[in-house]
């Protein structure tokens, strides 16, 4: 059985390692990923803070987004592609954060940090959280299930029985992650037009 903290470790690491690599080809790549895109442009931002939203449609958007991103990694956690799923998504997101972290901090200095952290409040407070939660689920439902040797969760009862607490604690981080697009709908866009004020 391997531990809990090891393959936590080895997460932190792949994270680490892809958001360093935004980073660089961010730097590398910074005329073609910054200027020539309009990445966070002045008139990005004007559009932004003139928009009006339907708040609405840009929830059902935001659900289907991330909620549908949520069961498509459970559906593959259940399958033995598991696990290099859960490792090309925590890849990814280290990435991505890191290209988007570095291009705001090209473009606007110590302003571009504030308005990453604006574009993440308040609901990346709770989801973030429930991202690493909902990734130990997802490693556990896949190597329970196919990779006994690597798992740090001894199975209780039946399959069946395991499979149907499973199904529980997901419909339990599901209704985390609708709040969390609850947020980012109706809190996050006051936030985010009151950071673009100083921009």
């Amino acid at each position: 059985m391997k531990k809990k903290g090891n393959i936590r470790g080895i997460w932190i690491i792949l994270y680490g390692i892809c958001f360093a690599l935004g980073i660089c080809i961010t730097n590398i790549w910074k005329v073609e990923l910054i200027d020539k895109s309009g990445f966070l442009g002045e008139y990005t931002l004007l559009c932004m803070d003139h928009v009006e939203i339907d708040y609405m449609n840009y929830f059902f958007y935001l659900l289907q987004k991330r909620a549908g991103m949520t069961a498509i990694l459970a559906i593959l956690s259940s399958t033995y592609l598991g696990l290099a799923c859960i490792y090309l998504y925590i890849g990814w997101l280290g990435f991505a954060t890191g290209i988007f972290l570095t291009g705001a901090g090209i473009r606007y200095g110590t302003k571009g940090i504030l308005l990453f952290l604006g574009g993440m409040l308040p609901h990346q407070l709770i989801l973030v959280p429930c991202g690493i939660i909902f990734i130990c689920w997802c490693y556990r439902m896949c190597t329970s299930l196919y990779y006994p040797k690597h798992c740090f969760e001894p199975i209780y009862g039946s399959r069946r029985q395991f499979v149907m607490r499973k199904l529980i604690q997901f419909q339990i981080i599901l209704g985390v992650v609708i709040i969390g697009c609850l947020l980012e709908c109706y809190v996050n866009p006051y936030i985010f037009t009151k950071i673009l004020k100083l921009f």
